[in-house]
């Protein structure tokens, strides 16, 4: 069930991303920061509701749609920033990491 609240957050945040950029034409360098940093918040309390395995896997799930949406160009409001950039799939390659390495 808590993985199922933690995917649906960061659903509702990658569609809140979305409609930022396109509904209200904020620029993707703001609402790519504003993405990575309700991320981290969230992350960081990954601990207190899921398992390790928990975390792998919903990083894995994570590095694989982000995979796939940069490659699509779905999620606008993350992969269109002027520069080249990597973030956005090192992010939950870092989670994932860190969950197996240390917890």
């Amino acid at each position: 069930m808590a993985v199922l609240m933690v995917t649906t957050l960061y659903a509702l945040l990658f569609i809140g991303g979305e409609i930022l950029a396109r509904a209200f034409g904020v620029s993707p360098e703001i609402t790519r920061r504003y993405v990575h940093l309700l991320s981290g918040l969230i992350a960081a309390f990954f601990v207190l509701w899921l398992s390790r395995e928990e975390i792998i896997w919903l990083a894995l799930f994570f590095l694989l749609f982000l995979f796939v949406s940069r490659r699509l160009s779905l999620l606008r409001s993350i992969h269109m920033v002027r520069r080249a950039g990597w973030g956005e799939l090192f992010f939950p390659a870092g989670v994932g990491l860190a969950a197996f390495l240390y917890l």
